[in-house]
C-alpha cells in the first residue's frame, strides 16, 4: 500500500518535469515561493508555541556556539576541498589536502563539543545509541547509494 510520501514524490516528479518540459526549468524553483508562504501562513495562524520569556542573555548562553561553528567549520572546508579539486586546484595541491584534512578533523572538534562543552547541544549523540536510528540512517544511505549510482550508470550508458 503506498504512503503519502511515495505519493508526494510522484507527484513532485510529475508536476516538475511539467513545468520543466513546458514552461522553463526556472518554474521548479519559483513554485516553491507561494508554496512556502502558504506554509508560513498557516503555521503563524494555527501552531501554538509556548513562549517562556526567556531573557536575551540567557538565551545566547544556552546556544551551542561551539559545535555550530565547529559543524559549519567541517562543512564548509569538506566541501570546498571537494569542490576545488580536480577544477581549481589538482587533487594534490595543499590547498585542496588542508581543506580535506582539517575538515575531517572539524568533526572530531564537534564530537568533542557535543559531548563535553554543550548545555543544550544542536545534535544529541545519545540519538546514535537508538537501533532505530541507526536502522533509519543505515537505510537511508543505501537507498542513496543506489540511486547516485543509478543515475551515474545512465550517464556512462549514454556515452557508450
Amino acid at each position: 500500500m503506498p504512503t503519502s510520501i511515495q505519493h508526494g514524490s510522484l507527484t513532485n516528479m510529475v508536476i516538475l518535469k511539467a513545468f520543466s518540459q513546458y514552461l522553463s526549468w526556472r518554474w521548479c524553483f519559483w513554485i516553491n515561493l507561494p508554496i512556502s508562504f502558504g506554509t508560513f501562513m498557516l503555521l503563524l495562524l494555527f501552531l501554538d508555541v509556548h513562549n517562556p520569556k526567556t531573557p536575551f542573555v540567557d538565551g545566547m548562553k544556552a546556544v551551542d556556539w561551539f559545535g555550530s561553528l565547529s559543524i559549519l567549520g567541517f562543512m564548509v572546508m569538506l566541501l570546498l576541498g571537494l569542490d576545488f579539486g580536480g577544477t581549481v586546484f589538482p587533487w594534490s595541491s595543499p590547498t585542496v589536502i588542508c581543506l580535506i584534512v582539517f575538515g575531517c578533523l572539524m568533526t572530531f572538534l564537534f564530537v568533542f563539543s557535543e559531548k563535553k562543552l554543550a548545555k543544550y547541544p544542536i545534535m544529541p549523540l545519545d540519538l546514535f545509541m537508538r537501533m532505530e536510528t541507526i536502522a533509519c540512517l543505515g537505510v537511508g544511505f543505501v537507498q542513496e547509494f543506489v540511486s547516485a549510482n543509478r543515475l551515474l550508470l545512465r550517464r556512462v550508458c549514454r556515452r557508450c
